[in-house]
């Protein structure tokens, strides 16, 4: 907690109004962002490597060389030549003498992290949504810049800096688009992803759902802040060909990662028809969320998040307008070990399990039925069960701090016949209860039904008991689901059941050895 801010854990999205409703929010740190951005500078950028040197044409134009070819030319390797060295080593007269001016060294990407500090540089920085567009920082495995300065005759001085003890950053600005893409033929697509298009197509084929990608459009870099290097950004002299350098860096490594595949923020299907037993999300919006302390704003705080916004209204055309949240969605110390929250509305989650436990429902509701006919010798009964016509449904009931919802169905059958008469009772009934704590990650399912069965005989001397009254069929079956995020960030239901069986024989009365009974 920071201030009087809460965390996202203890959200309250039935606080807000508004038209669509807020029913779910899915909030990701910056910091996830950050790591899967460093994910893919590792797996696309590792193969790509840039050498190039510069040196003065006779006419005084800056061209550019061949990195082996000016190692062959001045017969040295600029980058063996430490830093500050002046005109009286041997290498930098050579170089002097095929007039070089500077040369680069790029390796893309990821630097190595120092192993007692193993801290990710802040590769994304988000900001207002509303510009859809967020910062980000290119990093590289191995930069080295170095360049000679030359005041005079025999007066030159070397500049040499590599990438060691902290990473090098290439920061700009990035759009974020939306943009649509084929579950069939788009390559890059994460395996989760294809295994749920798969699932998607198998189950309601391959023209009952869209795709679409959140992206940075990589393409749209608009850069800003090439890094900061003591003792070479800041040489006057060398200004121009730094700016260069990192001008022909920024822009040839684009090119690269592009060929090799597009940074995602999300992917979203869109299908035709509701799977069934899925919350359907009928529109979605994105959104942005600083980390706020004490009332004010930190876009620079790891846990700033990126959040998705969505309904469940039918009808909606467009998702929830952005809401200033009263929390911080993620707490700075949860971010090694979360990267993100889910959230959904309390009433729009009741809706959805009612209407998933309305259907499974059905089948406990039963109608009885019951028929005697009684002849001068014999009472035959006839009975059964069969659903009934009117299935109950489930109904909500609020108490503290947790919500519960109950189910009664109940089917009762009664006749009778002859002078000396037989009388049949008969009587099905099932409840259930399901029971939710808030916060909390389980909810109980409860459901039990049993039958009752009678058969009375009455004569000029009475009534007996051909079938005592009794319950003969009682079952409790209960089920305690429990949601968690497994190791690899999927949410997950797990179950336990357990089954109470207290079901008894039929206790038969001594007037049914008279009788002519199938027991």
């Amino acid at each position: 907690v920071s201030g009087n801010d809460t965390s996202g854990k203890a959200s309250d999205l039935s606080s807000f109004g508004g038209t669509p409703p807020l029913d779910c929010v899915v909030a990701v740190s910056q910091a996830a962002i950050g790591a899967g951005m460093w994910n893919f500078f590792k797996k696309n950028g590792r193969d790509f490597q840039l050498d190039m040197c510069f040196v003065l044409s006779s006419t005084g134009q800056l061209v550019e060389m061949e990195y082996k070819e000016l190692k062959d030319t001045a017969g040295v390797d600029p980058f063996t030549i430490a830093d500050g060295s002046t005109y009286a080593d041997g290498g930098v007269a050579a170089l002097d003498k095929v007039r070089f001016v500077g040369a680069l060294k790029f390796k893309g990407g990821v630097p190595r992290l120092d192993p007692a500090h193993p801290v990710l540089p802040p590769i994304v920085l988000l900001k207002d949504f509303k510009s859809r567009t967020l910062d980000l920082a290119f990093v590289a495995a191995e930069v080295s810049m170095c360049g000679l300065i030359v005041s005079g005759p025999e007066q030159a001085r070397f500049l040499c800096k590599s990438q060691l003890s902290s990473p090098w950053a290439f920061k700009a600005s990035v759009n974020v688009v939306d943009r649509a893409t084929d579950a069939q033929t788009d390559q890059t697509l994460p395996d989760a992803v294809k295994r749920r298009s798969d699932g998607l197509r198998d189950a309601m084929g391959s023209d009952a759902f869209s795709l679409r990608k959140l992206l940075l459009d990589l393409e749209t870099a608009q850069w800003y802040a090439p890094p900061v290097i003591s003792g070479l950004s800041d040489v006057h002299e060398f200004r121009v060909l730094y700016e260069k350098m990192c001008n022909i860096i920024t822009s040839a490594y684009v090119q690269h990662l592009l060929a090799k595949g597009e940074p995602c923020l999300s992917y979203q299907f869109t299908s035709t028809t509701s799977p069934p037993a899925t919350m359907t999300l009928t529109a979605l919006s994105v959104s942005t969320e600083p980390f706020i302390v004490n009332g004010r704003a930190d876009w620079t705080n790891q846990a700033a998040c990126l959040t998705y916004l969505a309904t469940s209204a039918e009808g909606s055309s467009s998702g929830p307008a952005p809401v200033a949240f009263p929390w911080n969605w993620v707490l700075p110390g949860d971010i090694g070990s979360i990267a993100g929250v889910v959230s959904t509305r309390r009433a729009a989650f009741i809706g959805y399990l009612q209407r998933v436990l309305n259907e499974q429902a059905k089948s406990f509701c039963l109608s009885s039925s019951v028929r005697v006919v009684e002849t001068s010798d014999t009472s035959e009964v006839y009975f059964n069960y069969c659903t009934a016509a009117d299935p109950s449904v489930f109904i909500t009931t609020p108490i503290p701090s947790s919500l519960v919802l109950s189910f009664l169905s109940q089917g009762q059958a009664q006749d009778e016949d002859g002078l000396a008469k037989t009388t049949a009772f008969i009587k099905s009934h099932a409840e259930a209860n399901v029971q939710l704590s808030f916060p909390g990650s389980q909810f109980v399912v409860s459901v039990r039904t049993y039958n009752e069965l009678s058969i009375l005989h009455t004569n000029l001397w009475g009534t007996n008991d051909i079938l005592k009254s009794m319950t003969y069929y009682d079952k409790t079956y209960t089920a305690t689901f429990t949601i968690a995020v497994s190791s690899f960030g999927e949410l997950q239901l797990s179950v336990s059941t357990d089954v109470q069986d207290n079901c008894r024989d039929l206790q038969w009365g001594d007037d049914a050895s008279r009788a002519t009974f199938d027991k």
